[in-house]
């Protein structure tokens, strides 16, 4: 069943703080925090690397130059907001399909599978607003969503294309979600699988993190929360391991909130004096 419009949400789809994109002027972008705005003039150079960068590069390909208009429109509705970001995608659409370029990160894994998480939510919200754009305007973003969905969901299908940490969990993440409004079953049942084969490599029987980290335990249930994974994979062998993994969660800190210390968990630092 294809996800709704309302199943979406500004954290599902993105990994910058809302406080960070306060301070950024609306004709700007801000990718990671300790990095300079820029202007987003589009067309756009979509192998740029202005700073030598790898983590820059990888934001920058998840289309994270648009997340300032993407938290106004989950925010006020703002299809303003969302055309803007829709522009974004025309033109890496552009860059690679129509002028044939590329760049070393334009399909890493992580990034192409919060594309495609994004191109699913695309989809659900061009339906929901058509009456807002121009008939040009809906031909162009409908011709560009669809080749972008069957190219995403033909790169995450191929096992060898699969990373077999947490990436994967992004990559199969966007992959279900794409499959389901595209209505490809064959995708839908290779993401499930490897979804069960990822949790099975990160939750031990007892349902802790294979990391032995109270802090790694953490950081992949929220992630699996935030994301709504429990929910694109109900019926799945995935659903008893979370559940045991979630159950023993009050086990791994302290009555004041703190972490256990062990594993690569450290003591959160002293308060400055």
């Amino acid at each position: 069943m294809v996800k709704p419009l309302d199943f979406y949400n500004y954290g599902l789809l993105s990994g910058i703080d809302k406080t960070l994109l306060t301070s950024v002027d609306d004709d700007k972008a801000c990718l990671r925090r300790g990095t300079p705005t820029f202007s987003v003039n589009l067309p756009f150079d979509w192998a740029e690397d202005p700073y030598d960068d790898p983590n820059w590069c990888f934001q920058l390909h998840c289309w994270r130059m648009g997340d300032k208009w993407l938290r106004d429109y989950f925010e006020t509705g703002s299809c303003r907001a969302l055309k803007k970001t829709l522009l974004i995608m025309n033109d890496w659409h552009r860059f690679h399909f129509e002028d044939d370029r590329c760049s070393d990160y334009s399909w890493y894994d992580m990034s192409a599978g919060i594309r495609a998480a994004r191109i699913a939510f695309y989809c659900s919200a061009m339906k929901e607003h058509q009456g807002y754009f121009e008939q040009d305007e809906l031909d162009s973003f409908t011709s560009c969503l669809g080749e972008l969905a069957e190219a995403h969901v033909e790169f995450l299908s191929q096992e060898k294309n699969l990373h077999k940490g947490n990436h994967g969990i992004f990559q199969l993440h966007g992959l279900a979600l794409l499959a389901l409004c595209l209505q490809d079953d064959d995708a839908i049942r290779y993401a499930k699988e490897k979804f069960d084969v990822i949790m099975r490599d990160q939750f031990g029987n007892n349902g802790l993190h294979t990391e032995n980290s109270p802090e790694y335990h953490f950081f992949v249930l929220n992630m699996i929360e935030r994301l709504k994974l429990d929910e694109l994979f109900p019926q799945s062998v995935s659903s008893n391991i979370l559940k045991k993994a979630t159950s023993i969660k009050r086990w791994l800190a302290m009555p004041d909130g703190r972490l256990a210390t062990f594993g690569v968990t450290l003591p959160p630092l002293p308060n400055p004096v």
